[in-house]
């Protein structure tokens, strides 16, 4: 009887459009074929009772799958017409209620087996009359099959059907090659594809987006929902017998949506090394602030190194890193400009520090304030190793640049005439950064060597106090002294000099004999003899004192006489 209203409506139809118009609903026959699935029945149930039941298989129209939209009505032919939906006389929404279990139903991601395939079609038949449907592998009293968790898989994706993942119409910012992760809230991110550009990176990991931007830029991710359907809806039937019609669907409404990714960072990579080894300084405290040269504004707050690292993101432009604190024993740097380009999907920046370094300036004078050219020195680490040889020059002498620390300072070989100095000296260059460069002086005095000279006065076995003088070369004199008891002791420079014997005692000679004297390494110790003869006088007999009485007297007569005749 159905398909006798089925004729008369189609015939009505026909009558009132025309030719014409029929023909926008007919279209090419089609061939129903089938594959049986072995020991699957379905039982239908209507007013309490069993209205019909069979068995289920798999049905193609042309190839594609077809679902059972006519439960109660059994297949009478393989010869079938395409035809439009409409002609179904389901309403508008329960065809779009298939569409979307079709849609989600078999075939759908992870939905390939045998009881999602009866989910769907069971899900499908429930918008028919039936009261009931029951699965089972044989009779109406066989084991049941339970499609209920398939079921309720596919009505959960048709309620978040219209629903798109919580990042839709998002704008976020990642910096390039940076690895994020969104997580969609929604759950619903599974159900579509993505669209994107080549210069961005993104892996789709089930509810899980992971975005890498590879170059600077703005990318826009379009969310495209998954295709599992045919080109349309379409009602497959032949009104001439009263056979089951049956239906492919095609795409319910769907929605599509986007986000968009801002890459206009890129990772900075600052790294603190030693200017002469190119090593990391790992040592904390060192610490810097970047200053935008563009706007003359600081785009970060006081950076402190970590392990000689420092990472941070930023835009294009030109930069400047100022150092604002450094370590023992490094300089402050004066600061490092580099630029940003919008090319640059990185940046690794080396920033030096110097260590701060100093010298030892020796000055050599002897006891006159007067320097010394050419006397040796050794400069020793805090380990004893030799670090350093100096030979003075007539100003202070620097030694090469050393690092800082503690160094002892020892005289090796002195001026020929002078004495070595035996101290070890102590110099400490310490770490001040508020001076670039450390130096130390050390004033060494050296006095000259002098050498003991005896000089002795004699007579014989007699001892003379006498006075002597000692000249250098040039007629100077450079000492004057006086023998006690014969000998005097005093002290000479290494030299050449000339002494003389200047006065004696009364009754002897002065010995005018000069002594030349050559005080020297070899000769430090000398003694110096002068022999004084004594004075000789007449001697007289006893005849000769008679004669100068007889004489005396006759000058006295004399004398007297001359005073009285006068």
């Amino acid at each position: 009887m159905k398909r006798f209203f089925k004729m008369i409506l189609c015939l009505c139809i026909m009558f009132v459009f025309g030719i014409k118009g029929a023909k926008a609903y007919v279209g090419e026959h089609v061939n129903l074929t089938k594959q049986e699935i072995d020991n699957v029945w379905s039982y239908h149930y209507r007013n309490g009772d069993i209205w019909s039941y069979g068995q289920l298989p798999f049905r193609y129209a042309n190839d594609k799958l077809v679902y059972c939209i006519e439960p109660d009505v059994r297949i009478a032919t393989n010869d079938y017409i395409v035809y439009d939906f409409n002609r179904s006389g389901y309403s508008e929404e329960k065809r779009k209620q298939m569409e979307l279990i079709s849609y989600y139903g078999y075939k759908y991601d992870n939905h390939n087996d045998i009881k999602y395939y009866i989910a769907t079609q069971d899900l499908i038949w429930r918008l028919s009359p039936d009261e009931e449907i029951k699965w089972t592998k044989g009779g109406e009293y066989g084991e049941e099959i339970d499609v209920s968790k398939e079921k309720n898989e596919i009505l959960s994706l048709i309620n978040k059907h219209n629903v798109l993942p919580e990042f839709n119409d998002s704008i976020t910012n990642i910096k390039v090659n940076e690895k994020k992760e969104f997580i969609d809230a929604n759950d619903v991110l599974r159900n579509y594809d993505i669209e994107y550009s080549s210069e961005i990176e993104v892996i789709k990991d089930n509810n899980k987006l992971i975005v890498t931007p590879k170059k600077q830029g703005e990318y826009t991710i379009d969310f495209i929902h998954k295709k599992n359907y045919d080109s349309g809806t379409f009602l497959y039937d032949n009104f001439s017998t009263l056979t089951q019609s049956m239906a492919i669907f095609g795409a319910p409404n769907i929605i599509n949506g986007s986000m968009k990714i801002i890459s206009d960072k890129v990772d900075v990579n600052i790294y603190k090394k030693d200017l002469d080894t190119k090593e990391l300084i790992k040592d904390k405290g060192i610490k810097i602030k970047i200053k935008d040269l563009n706007t003359n504004k600081y785009v970060t707050d006081i950076l402190e190194f970590d392990d000689g690292k420092i990472n941070i993101s930023l835009k294009e432009g030109k930069y400047k890193i100022e150092e604002i604190k450094t370590v023992n024993p490094y300089l402050i740097n004066d600061g490092l400009e580099f630029t940003i380009t919008k090319d640059d999907v990185s940046k690794e920046i080396d920033f030096f520090n110097k260590k701060q370094e100093g010298k030892i300036l020796i000055n050599k004078i002897n006891e006159n304030n007067e320097n010394l050219e050419n006397v040796k020195f050794n400069i020793y680490d805090s380990n004893n190793n030799l670090v350093d040889e100096i030979n003075t020059s007539n100003t202070k002498t620097a030694s090469k640049v050393l690092p800082l620390g503690k160094y002892y300072i020892k005289e090796i070989s002195p001026n020929y005439g002078y004495e070595l100095d035996k101290n070890i000296y102590e110099i400490d260059l310490s770490y001040d950064d508020t001076i670039e460069y450390i130096t130390k002086e050390l004033d060494v005095i050296n006095k000259k060597i002098k050498c003991e000279i005896s000089v002795f006065s004699i007579s014989g076995d007699i001892k003379l106090d006498s006075d002597f003088e000692v000249y250098d070369l040039n007629n100077n004199l450079v000492y004057k002294g006086t023998t006690i008891n014969g000998e005097a002791k005093f002290n000479l420079e290494y030299g050449n000099y000339i002494i003389k014997e200047v006065s004696v005692p009364n009754g002897y000679k002065l010995n005018d004999n000069e002594i030349n004297l050559e005080v020297s390494d070899d000769i430090c110790s000398s003694k110096i003899t002068f022999n004084n003869d004594k004075v000789i006088m007449p001697i007289t007999s006893k005849e000769n004192d008679f004669s100068y009485f007889i004489l005396l007297f006759f000058n006295v007569i004399g004398y007297v006489f001359i005073k009285k005749t006068s």
